[in-house]
């Protein structure tokens, strides 16, 4: 183990990474919700005896992240320029924590949250230089959907907003649909429809308070579900959906029918493929209110829970690809989370050495209560899109995983010779 020489902070107080009260239904931080095992399931096939070289030296650290950090081989650590290895620094700083404080942190699995000040204070300032460079950017902005857009610029009133719906298309004068170009202009145009019937209905709904499913149904579904109509062979699948990667992982042990199967989180939302053997690249969390913004306990609560359903996703996508560094790369996956009319994401990515993968929490964007907020509205679409373009393009580097591949090497792969370099990453720990 690599000595750090930054003084390790426990990690404490109201970051996301960390929650310090319980509210009821948070299966994340609290007493699950009924029927959600979450990741909180526990007994003792989940957690190995940790192996006689490493001993436990903090009882309130489970074995398995002991277990974990001993199977990393060192030649393939993340070492930096300073000469520590990061995975060495996070098994320190772990290894320092109690077990609320563990049991919170994202770090257990050996993932840095980017925008977490404590895990910063790990590190040097060049040596986080030198982490959040290895964070994937956003895809480039859909130009066509912001020329699309700018229709709406003038809108200053909700009668100006029905004059440029009714009079000026989505599409340039003279020009045919193109789904694979027009797609995004389309999708726009429906969501600001249905804001404008939002806007011009005699309750004034985006005022008032509603339970989580009328957001799905009446905010977010035409935000975030029709967005991604368009990405081939995907689906969202809603309504307390587990996670089968968690669900993989925690029944990989599973040989006899008298031990009882376990699943994985529920999430309000699931983005995967099509297939009955499917593969996950995101999920959706939604609440019914953003009263207490991002350091609520259910906001908390939710992005933590998102964060590891993620960390599984990504594990298996990169099993799926057989640890190829020319893919895991480029692979990403995306967490949404929504509290009332706002939207806050996240992406989890592979910095492609190493045993560690690394989140970027992207901007906080709200559904605007009326027609001068419009501007906000198209700022989110926009992102959205950008979203999408992150799952679109880590589908298609693990469905083009084969190609490229010389006929030496494929043949190798059929009768048993070279199989790829293996996942680095590994699977995230089994925890209490």
């Amino acid at each position: 183990m690599t000595s750090s020489s930054v003084p390790i902070t426990q990690t404490t107080g109201s970051h996301p990474s960390q929650t310090d009260e319980v509210e009821d239904g948070d299966a994340a931080t609290g007493s699950p919700v009924e029927g959600d095992t979450g990741d909180e399931e526990y007994d003792d096939e989940d957690c190995e005896t940790p192996t006689p070289e490493q001993p436990r030296e903090n009882r309130s650290i489970p074995a398995s992240f002991y277990n974990a950090y001993n199977e990393m081989a060192s030649d393939r650590k993340w070492v930096l320029a300073s000469g520590r290895a990061v995975e060495d620094v996070i098994f320190e700083a772990c290894t320092a924590m109690n077990t609320a404080t563990f049991a919170h942190s994202l770090s257990q699995s050996f993932m840095l949250d980017t925008s977490d000040p404590v895990m910063k204070s790990w590190f040097t300032a060049d040596e986080w230089n030198e982490i959040i460079a290895n964070v994937l950017p956003l895809p480039k902005p859909d130009v066509v959907l912001a020329d699309s857009l700018r229709r709406f610029f003038p809108v200053k009133s909700t009668t100006m907003l029905r004059e440029v719906l009714d009079k000026q298309g989505y599409l340039p004068k003279g020009v045919s649909y193109d789904s694979k170009v027009h797609y995004n202009s389309q999708w726009a145009d429906v969501v600001i429809r249905r804001f404008q019937m939002l806007l011009d209905a005699p309750g004034e709904p985006l005022r008032a308070p509603h339970l989580e499913d009328w957001y799905s149904s009446y905010v977010w579904s035409s935000i975030l579900d029709d967005s991604l109509l368009n990405l081939p062979g995907m689906t969202v699948e809603r309504k307390e959906s587990p996670c089968r990667a968690t669900s993989l992982r925690k029944n990989r042990h599973r040989q006899k029918l008298s031990t009882r199967m376990k699943l994985g989180s529920r999430l309000d939302a699931i983005i995967r493929t099509s297939e009955d053997d499917y593969y996950e690249y995101g999920a959706m969390e939604v609440a019914r209110t953003f009263t207490g913004g991002v350091t609520s306990t259910k906001w908390l609560g939710d992005t933590f829970k998102l964060a590891k359903a993620l960390r599984d996703m990504l594990s298996r996508l990169h099993d799926l690809v057989k640890g190829d560094e020319g893919v895991t790369r480029r692979v990403q996956v995306v967490g949404v989370c929504t509290a009332g009319l706002a939207l806050q994401y996240i992406r989890l990515g592979y910095p492609g050495v190493g045993h560690v993968c690394l989140l970027k929490r992207e901007g906080l964007f709200q559904v605007p209560k009326g027609v001068g907020g419009l501007a906000e509205l198209l700022k989110m679409l926009m992102t959205v899109a950008q979203l999408k373009e992150v799952i679109r393009s880590s589908a298609e580097a693990v469905e083009e995983r084969h190609i490229g591949k010389s006929e030496v090497d494929l043949y190798e792969e059929l009768v048993g010779g070279k199989t790829g370099g293996g996942a680095r990453l590994g699977r995230a720990i089994d925890t209490p």
